[in-house]
Formats: C-alpha cells, structure tokens, sequence
C-alpha cells in the first residue's frame, strides 16, 4: 500500500493519493440496489405536513427565510409552513425537490438516496484518512451502506434531515482529523467548524 504523502497534503478528494474510483462505483450501485424500492413509498406520517402540505417550499424565493424567519424558527404548528422543527437545511432540500419534481415522489426519494451514497462515500475518506486502507475504506462503507439502521433515514423523507446533518458532520470530522495531523494548517479548523455548523443546521443532534 502506497502511504499518504506527509508533505503534499491534499484536498478532500484523494488526499494526495491516487483513490480506487472503482470503489466508490462499488458503494453508488450497491446503495441503489439495495434502497431502490423505496422510489414508490408514498408520503406517510410527518411527510404530509412537511412535504405534501408545505405550501412554503414550492417557492425558492421562500429560501432566506427557512433560515431566520420567526415562523420558521418556532415551535408552532402552521400549515403553511408545516410542523415545525428548526431543520433550514432539511427544508431548503424540499424546496429544491419541490422545484424539480413537483409533488412526484418518486423524485424525493432518489434525492434521499443521493444524500445517503454521500453519507457513506464521506466515510470511506474518513476511514481511509484514518487507516490509509482503502479495502478497509471499502468494506465500512458498503457495510454502512447497506446497514438496516439506515432505512429510516433513507426511506422515510422526514428522516431526510439525518442524511444532511451526517454528510455535514462527515466532512467537519474529517478535516478535524487532517488538522490534527497538521496543527500548523489552521485553515483545516476553519473549515471543520464551517462544516460542523452547517451539520447543525441539517439536524440538532449532531450538536455535541
């Protein structure tokens, strides 16, 4: 195995080394067969209010105030907003969904299996960062890829805001550990807690 080179760092794709792209071809396909029939669930439960009923994400002009509206910041119930938790992220991925597909389910439902493939490519650099074994890499990505934990996240579009804060929170570890590795590269940190904010932003839990 060929080791990291110390003197290049690199960006978050490849890390100065070459990556095995056939791996991250491995983990997309096996993340579509396996979740591939979720393209056909219907809205259920908390879909109705935040997604089928959500008369504020069918207009992109409605995106600032996701973030800092009072409505959108409280606990109130509004139908036009929907139930609302503070998820900006979650919601502004709505209103994105929303602009593309309409109420077609089918289209919220690639867009959550996208964002899964993204959770689990991100931590196969993790793992990679960590171990410079990509067979490892590979072997803890799919094996999450496929984990029957996931199918909340990925099958139910209310659970969407997990996928958005793990991706998020993916990344801000990943330089964190890169900054360890170089303290004097303060640039890592900053761009760890930019990451680390914005996982905030896509589910409250990721908040240490």
């Amino acid at each position: 195995m060929k080791k990291l080179r110390e003197s290049s760092p690199g960006s978050f794709i490849g890390l100065g080394r070459a990556v095995p792209w056939i791996h991250i071809l491995i983990i997309v396909c096996i993340s579509i067969i396996v979740y591939s029939n979720s393209f056909d669930n219907d809205f259920v439960v908390d879909d109705a209010s935040f997604i089928r009923d959500n008369i504020s994400i069918r207009s992109l002009e409605n995106i600032p105030a996701f973030f800092y509206s009072t409505v959108a910041m409280t606990s109130t119930d509004n139908p036009e907003w929907g139930t609302q938790i503070y998820r900006p992220l979650r919601t502004l991925s709505y209103a994105l969904d929303y602009s593309l597909f309409g109420l077609n389910i089918t289209g919220y439902h690639v867009t959550s299996l996208a964002l899964h493939i993204l959770v689990s490519i991100t931590l196969y650099y993790i793992i990679l960062n960590l171990f410079n074994l990509s067979s490892v890499s590979l072997l803890g990505a799919v094996i999450f890829a496929i984990h029957p934990v996931n199918v909340e996240a990925v099958s139910w579009l209310s659970s969407r805001a997990d996928l958005i804060g793990v991706i998020f929170f993916n990344i801000s570890s990943f330089y964190y550990i890169y900054y360890r590795k170089y303290p004097n590269s303060s640039k890592y940190l900053i761009i760890s807690l930019i990451f680390s904010f914005l996982a905030y932003l896509g589910k409250e839990a990721t908040i240490p």
